[in-house]
């Protein structure tokens, strides 16, 4: 179905705003410069009219210790019509997963206060192993690489709303058969 909606030309640029932030240290108190060719993309971006991904309510949990990002990850994947679940500490994630149902698929950010998401991985195989053997866990970093692990693969940030929400639809059809990096 093909659809034109303008709710998302907002949340593009939102999520393009923040992607500039990252990539600009947010942390360091740097400010971000916009570029011409990024509000260029930004402007055909309204224009363009896309296919709507039909999905059923597909569970999402979303662990990241930046509330912002949360937040974020939880609007756009919510106009998508994903159920999404946000924790903002590996321990926080651990026992959700042990008071809801399995979700869907597992974002989840490599570098947090807590726990690093390998510990999580860890972690979570010794105290939810049904979880890890049927729910995809994704990491969503800005790191070029990460180590060997029970993820079936990352979404690298920055990366255009598009490809990420295609990638998560990808992700949560082909389950633990999928294997990938964007």
């Amino acid at each position: 179905m093909q659809v034109r909606v303008k709710s998302d030309y907002l949340i593009y640029i939102c999520y393009t705003l923040f992607a500039i932030q990252l990539e600009c240290g947010s942390k360091t108190g740097a400010a971000p410069k916009l570029q011409r060719k990024s509000m260029e993309k930004s402007e055909q971006f309204i224009t363009e009219t896309y296919e709507i991904r039909p999905t059923r309510k597909k569970r999402i949990l979303v662990i990241d210790d930046n509330v912002d990002l949360l937040r974020l990850n939880r609007l756009i994947l919510e106009q998508e019509a994903y159920d999404v679940v946000t924790a903002c500490s590996g321990f926080r994630a651990l026992d959700l997963l042990g008071k809801i149902d399995p979700p869907d698929l597992i974002l989840l950010d490599m570098r947090m206060e807590d726990m690093s998401g390998l510990e999580f991985l860890l972690t979570l195989e010794q105290k939810h192993q049904e979880i890890v053997k049927t729910v995809p866990v994704v990491f969503l970093t800005a790191v070029d690489h990460v180590p060997e692990s029970k993820a079936v693969g990352f979404i690298k940030r920055p990366i255009a709303l598009d490809k990420f929400l295609d990638r998560i639809y990808q992700f949560i059809k082909n389950g633990k058969e999928a294997h990938g990096t964007e």
